[in-house]
């Protein structure tokens, strides 16, 4: 597989994030609407808006399954280029994190570190509407004008639940699911003929940062480090 077809899978990959994230972010958005529709003072309203946080948190393993589903499909990739086995552990990653059944070793650090990340999306959700119920006490609006000022900013076309923050979930962590499957797999990997390498690939777009343009294209074996910016790293990190 050529770097145009891996960047296509990337892409395709970073696609399918997007629109479980989109998903997501408009029911939390209705959820977060019919809510302040059913409150009728502010006590509610400030009830309401603290619960966005469990809104968003509450859909997060479907991201997290659609990751490791993405995760799945690159330890695939990643045992057909080495001409290598892998461990039954490697197999239905979604359904064994919905069972409990055990991860590898890489993809259960993925998944606590990845589930930290999203409550914390959710906390900056809730932080958000708490400052926005106040700066609408404090301007002295009614319940009509502090409802209509929450759902604007809380609409799935607004500052917080709109394309900017699904764009950014979904490039971050779809690049980082398969990075991690990608090195995770190869360490797992049984019976390849020859020893493992691996490419710095970059996205060859203006959001690539210029330290890690210039190590594009560079080959280390597996357990060998990459030199980014001066830093020594096994892949590119996550943003």
């Amino acid at each position: 597989m050529d770097d145009e077809e891996l960047l296509a899978l990337l892409e395709q990959a970073e696609e399918d994030v997007a629109a479980e994230v989109s998903a997501v972010l408009r029911e939390v958005a209705d959820e977060f609407a019919a809510g302040l529709d059913d409150a009728t003072e502010i006590v509610a309203a400030r009830f309401s808006v603290s619960r966005i946080a469990r809104m968003f948190t509450d859909r997060m393993p479907r991201i997290v399954r659609r990751l490791l589903r993405i995760s799945e499909q690159a330890a695939e990739h990643t045992a057909e280029a080495a001409d290598a086995e892998l461990p039954p552990e490697w197999k239905d990653l979604p359904g064994r994190d919905k069972d409990g059944r055990d991860l590898p070793p890489a993809m259960s650090e993925y998944v606590t570190v990845t589930e930290h990340l999203l409550r914390a999306v959710g906390d900056r959700l809730a932080e958000a509407a708490r400052e926005e119920l106040a700066a609408g006490v404090d301007a002295g609006e009614d319940m009509e004008q502090l409802r209509a000022r929450l759902r604007a900013r809380f609409d799935r076309e607004g500052a917080q639940l709109g394309e900017v923050r699904e764009e950014r979930i979904a490039r971050t962590e779809a690049g980082w699911a398969w990075n991690t499957a990608t090195l995770g797999a190869a360490r797992d990997a049984t019976g390849q003929p020859a020893p493992i390498v691996k490419q710095w690939i970059t996205r060859r777009d203006d959001r690539v940062r210029e330290d890690h343009a210039d190590v594009n294209g560079t080959i280390r074996l597996l357990d060998e480090q990459f030199t980014a910016g001066g830093f020594k790293m096994d892949a590119p990190p996550r943003p």
